[in-house]
């Protein structure tokens, strides 16, 4: 027990919890990078295009959520005991099993009009899409159940079990399936159904720890009588507004690829929508675990602690993802290509290039609107984030029935980039008008136009020197990456005279 007090005495419990997040979504990435190529190998390019549909449906069924899962954190980060937090958690657990076994029956119903009338398939027969298709919905529905449980161990500010948990789950998803393909049977229906069984143990895991730290002696009985009050009530019905708009504006642009566009073209555009995101991947594992903290002090009289919470979100994220914006726009196609281990068309390669270049800032204005929509989260402000994202589908709609009606493939990322600069500029400003702390100038000059100036100068640099040597871009990349990272933190100290690379205030705030 002393052993224990003095490991944690001598490591912030802030900074353990950060990089355990980090740790949890790295790996989550990083074993699609490494499956991928593999899934390529053992299925086919149109194959790896069928399991991109997984994430589409997961992310579309994600709707049927309704800002529950979030709202299970929100309430669970405010301490309010064991029984309220069982109680609460069993009510809306019914619920959700409800709505998804449904969601997971109409999915199986419109499987055969979807493989008929929705996927572009040369060499995949339409009764196997079908099959498919029903996979994909049983196991998508399973998975979403776990986000309640996953939820309330990250309110409960146990995440680090929670990433934990994570890291077994998507190493036995991602990377024990590749032993089955190989040894076994090469085959979707192998790989999917192994989907399934890994997400129904997942979930039984996460309920069971879950329970056992709201219930441990097994003494409280569920409150038939219990009803959600008003203010969460009203949190959900503004989330599941958020949750069905966020999943349009994010998910539409591969609706209408997957569509328009025949499989193999869905297959390319699903490898360069992920590679541009990954500055999205890196900003969620920071805003789960900044925005429990800042619904602690959503409700202080006093607002000066939540501004010091919202600079340290600020900070900690633009000094890690600008620099990384770089990475992607400065070395596409040799990072493309290293991934996928397969030679592309030259073709289809400038398409992919120019098609990545708007994705990937598109997801920059994205990633940067974070901690102003978490922090209006926080307060259950949801009104600006929903006026937001209304903004986003009125943009997005147009530019991409436009470009997938007339064919013109690399142009398709123009909705996703003009949708989310107009959305940050909204967002921006509006909290900029909500409170009487935040300095607009001092936030564009200190967060984000020199951290850009500071990265295009050290990217452009070493590029230079990387395009006479053509070879070695890892490493090009790393020492880009990691200067510009350190000249920031440098900048920003000298700026408000603290040690040159001083961290610690990066992670050393109000709990």
């Amino acid at each position: 027990m002393n052993m224990k007090i003095s490991i944690f005495n001598k490591i912030d419990l802030n900074l353990l919890k950060i990089f355990s997040n980090y740790f949890g979504r790295a790996w989550g990435f990083l074993s699609i990078l490494i499956c991928t190529p593999f899934y390529i190998k053992y299925l086919g390019l149109e194959s790896y295009a069928i399991i991109g549909l997984y994430t589409l449906i997961l992310a579309i069924i994600s709707l049927a959520d309704a800002g529950m899962a979030s709202a299970v954190t929100k309430e669970f980060s405010l301490n309010r005991g064991s029984s309220y937090n069982f109680n609460l958690l069993i009510k809306i657990e019914k619920i959700y099993l409800a709505i998804f076994f449904l969601i997971c029956l109409i999915i199986i119903l419109l499987s055969g009009y979807l493989s008929e009338n929705w996927i572009n398939a040369s060499h995949i027969s339409s009764e196997d899409i079908k099959n498919y298709i029903i996979l994909i919905g049983i196991g998508a529905c399973i998975q979403m159940t776990a986000s309640i449980y996953y939820g309330a161990i990250y309110g409960l500010g146990n995440q680090i079990i929670a990433n934990n948990y994570q890291i077994l789950w998507v190493t036995s998803k991602s990377i024990l399936v590749l032993f089955l393909l190989k040894y076994y049977l090469n085959s979707l229906y192998v790989f999917f159904i192994w989907q399934i069984v890994c997400n129904i143990v997942y979930v039984l895991i996460l309920r069971s720890y879950v329970m056992k730290n709201i219930n441990h002696k097994n003494d409280i009985i569920f409150d038939k009588k219990f009803k959600i009050s008003k203010d969460i009530v009203g949190y959900i019905g503004g989330m599941s507004l958020i949750s069905i708009i966020s999943a349009l504006n994010s998910q539409l642009d591969k609706v209408a690829v997957s569509n328009y566009f025949e499989l193999k073209t869905f297959g390319y555009y699903s490898m360069s929508a992920y590679l541009s995101q990954i500055t999205i991947f890196l900003s969620i594992p920071l805003a789960s675990f900044f925005f429990p903290l800042l619904t602690r002090r959503s409700e202080d009289t006093n607002n000066e602690l939540f501004e010091i919470i919202m600079k340290n979100f600020i900070k900690m994220l633009y000094f890690m993802i600008i620099p990384f914006v770089f990475v992607l726009l400065f070395y596409p196609q040799e990072i493309l290509i290293f991934w996928t281990k397969t030679s592309i068309d030259s073709h289809v390669l400038n398409e992919i290039k120019f098609l990545m270049i708007f994705l990937t800032i598109g997801s920059l204005f994205f990633a940067l609107q974070l901690p102003f929509y978490y922090a209006f989260l926080a307060k259950s402000k949801t009104k600006y984030v929903i006026h937001q994202g209304l903004i986003q589908l009125a943009i997005n709609v147009p530019f991409l029935l436009f470009f997938s009606i007339k064919d013109m493939f690399k142009y398709i990322g123009l909705a996703w980039f003009f949708s989310n600069l107009i959305a940050y500029i909204y967002i921006v400003y509006f909290y900029q008008k909500s409170t009487s702390n935040f300095l607009l100038k001092e936030y564009f000059i200190r967060y984000v136009i020199l951290p850009t100036f500071i990265s295009i100068l050290v990217f452009y640099s070493f590029y230079s020197f990387y395009s006479f040597y053509k070879s070695w871009f890892v490493v090009f990349i790393l020492l880009s990456f990691w200067l510009s990272f350190f000249c920031n933190i440098f900048t920003f100290n000298v700026m408000n005279g603290n040690k040159y690379f001083d961290i610690k205030s990066f992670y050393d705030f109000p709990k």
